[in-house]
């Protein structure tokens, strides 16, 4: 595996992401792990596991890492328990924004250019 596959790129959607989230990445990477492969042996839904590694929230559930989790996430990807939980603990809470506003990722920018331009349309024609 190249050395550039087992790093988080630093361009803006990442820059937002826990710092401890950067190791979780590349031990991720550098055991060539799955994150289905991770959700199973946390016993979670891979979706959940994603974002909590970019420490995101999923609609009305917090993808939150709880201290047994850290715990099994750090034993799984072979990375320090104790550095987990003091970056990731019960002082830690999930992001709920995108990060800047207007996106610069082009993926997300066209997501947000769809949800503010073709929707007002769509809420013109249901009221």
């Amino acid at each position: 595996m190249s050395q550039s596959s087992a790093t988080v790129p630093s361009n803006s959607p990442y820059s937002d992401i826990p710092s401890i989230s950067t190791k979780f990445f590349e031990a991720k990477a550098r055991k060539g792990l799955t994150f289905d492969e991770i959700a199973k042996a946390l016993g979670k839904d891979e979706v959940w596991v994603a974002a909590a590694f970019y420490g995101r929230i999923l609609s009305r559930e917090q993808a939150k890492f709880s201290a047994d989790e850290l715990k099994k996430l750090s034993d799984v990807l072979e990375i320090s328990s104790v550095e987990s939980l003091a970056a990731l603990g019960d002082h830690w809470w999930p992001n709920r924004g995108l990060g800047p506003m207007p996106p610069t990722d082009p993926v997300i920018y066209r997501l947000y250019e769809v949800c503010s331009h073709i929707f007002s349309r769509v809420k013109v024609r249901l009221n």
